[in-house]
């Protein structure tokens, strides 16, 4: 507009009252108009606003000129039910409209609470599903070490990873059914479901004695049981926080740190007590999950509206390149992290290694990944999710390809256990903070990660296993071949997260993303 601010008055803002309105004008324009010229304070006080390039009027729109989105590019008028869903309507009066910025700014805050009693009682339902599922996937090394000796002393490496190696299949591929029936408004029943399953496996368990058995009650039981809670317990948090999404989300992740450091202690304190065993190790455990299922069930909720349609699989969100990275990136990443959590505890063995090294090499791991989960996802919210996430997984890279150098003695570790933890930790939490960063429907979340999450899946299966043939294949007295193995997955995967990090910068212009 070629107006400035000093010389703007009420006749070179507005049209005369006594001429004929343009064509295209709406009916609220002829209305705002005639009340222009009866209002002559009002008019001068609108020629010269207190912040002159955010309130200029356009005299043929009457539309505010301002750097703020428009309300649909916010994905506000999309939702139905929307605080702007019919609260504008066009012919209202130009001072019922009142200030747009002020009201756009006003639905972020409305739209995404980012606090209060509900949305903290969903973090805290959400904490729990992630100490229940991650923590207990992460516990898998304790019991790959106890088969082995145990059970299915049998069995090679990889056969016994298989057991393990389905439950993280399954935490993360049941994804792509149940984001879409979180979305559809199915949470309540998809949490009841998991706490059945999740207690037929967890107690049935005891009674295994067979790889077969095992295999259906901790492979297939416990891994569907998360399956089913994970999607939806994560995808509640992006409903009810945007500013501190971030922060939020490694919160929601410490719950797996925390599970992966009580059970460990857990089962190995009671799983080589002769006066406990086996059986009464597993229910303990059980009933400790059962406790946290139930929490979850009574505080977790959905707060926008369900999405009736739309489809279970959806190839069509891999046309953004920057999501399709971040996927890939995932995927390759999760094929080689658990290598190390898996075979940690058996290395040590092997290694002769003391009993602390032996015993709680994955609890300490576990708990030094609390801060790596927390300190990263607040870092996000200042430096953006993609970049923390790629500089961590070049971290985790290295720290994997150390973990037999410094795995030698109790002390290196010990040390390289701490390190890789807080390198590591990230993995879980932010690749959601990822993908939220570049949603623009929020209302579309569940069925985005669900697809990332299948792809994670998908590759993912047979890292753990692969590595155990590698151990196998030579001899069972190195795990050398296994580490160089995990450390290029990882590599590999951050390689994907500086491109994609790459095209979001593109996009938003911004070097913060």
């Amino acid at each position: 507009m070629a107006a400035t601010p000093t010389s703007a008055s009420p006749s070179s803002l507005f049209p005369s009252a006594s001429a004929p309105p343009p064509l295209n004008a709406s009916r609220s324009e002829s209305r705002a108009s005639s009340r222009v010229s009866s209002s002559s304070a009002s008019l001068t006080a609108a020629a010269a606003p207190s912040n002159p390039s955010k309130h200029l009027i356009d005299p043929p729109t009457l539309q505010p000129v301002h750097s703020t989105p428009k309300a649909s590019e916010l994905g506000v008028l999309a939702l139905p039910g929307g605080l702007l869903d019919g609260a504008l309507p066009s012919d209202a009066p130009l001072e019922e409209k009142g200030d747009l910025e002020v009201q756009l700014e006003k639905v972020e805050e409305d739209v995404y609470p980012d606090g209060g009693l509900k949305a903290w009682s969903v973090v805290l339902g959400a904490w729990c599903i992630s100490f229940v599922s991650w923590g207990w996937v992460n516990t898998s090394g304790v019991l790959q070490s106890y088969y082995s000796t145990h059970q299915l002393r049998d069995k090679s490496p990889d056969a016994i990873a298989w057991i393990g190696s389905l439950e993280l299949f399954l935490v993360l591929a049941c994804g792509v059914l149940v984001g879409r029936l979180f979305d559809a408004g199915f949470l309540r029943s998809l949490l009841l479901l998991a706490t059945v399953i999740y207690c037929v496996g967890m107690f049935s368990l005891p009674y295994c004695q067979t790889y077969v058995q095992i295999f259906l009650s901790q492979g297939l039981a416990c891994g569907l049981a998360p399956g089913l809670a994970f999607i939806p317990a994560v995808s509640s948090i992006s409903h009810w926080f945007k500013k501190r999404r971030g922060a939020v989300l490694g919160l929601f992740a410490t719950g797996a740190s925390i599970g992966g450091l009580v059970y460990p202690i857990l089962l190995n304190k009671l799983l080589y007590n002769p006066q406990v065993g086996f059986a009464w190790a597993i229910r303990a455990a059980g009933f400790l999950t059962l406790g946290m299922l139930l929490i979850a069930c009574t505080t977790l909720r959905a707060r926008l509206p369900p999405r009736k349609g739309g489809a279970f699989f959806d190839i069509k969100v891999f046309k953004d390149p920057a999501y399709a990275f971040i996927t890939a990136g995932a995927s390759i990443v999760m094929m080689g992290l658990y290598t190390p959590m898996v075979y940690a505890q058996e290395y040590a063995e092997q290694e002769k290694l003391g009993s602390t090294a032996r015993l709680y090499s994955l609890s300490i791991l576990s708990a030094a990944s609390v801060f790596g989960r927390l300190i990263p996802n607040w870092m996000a919210d200042y430096f953006g999710p993609i970049t923390v996430l790629g500089l961590n997984t070049i971290a985790s890279a290295i720290l994997v390809s150390l973990w037999i150098p410094m795995g030698k003695t109790d002390a290196g570790l010990i040390v390289w256990a701490i390190l890789f933890g807080f390198a590591s930790g990230t993995q879980v939490s932010m690749a959601p903070a990822c993908i939220a960063s570049i949603t623009e429907n929020m209302n579309t979340i569940g069925i985005r990660m669900a697809m990332c999450y299948l792809c994670v899946a998908v590759v993912a299966l047979p890292g753990t296993p692969i590595a155990g043939a590698l151990i196998s294949a030579q001899g069972g007295e190195t795990y050398l071949g296994a580490a160089c193995f995990a450390g290029g997955c990882v590599g590999i995967g951050a390689m994907f997260f500086l491109i994609a990090r790459r095209l979001v910068v593109k996009r938003k212009g911004t070097p913060w993303v």
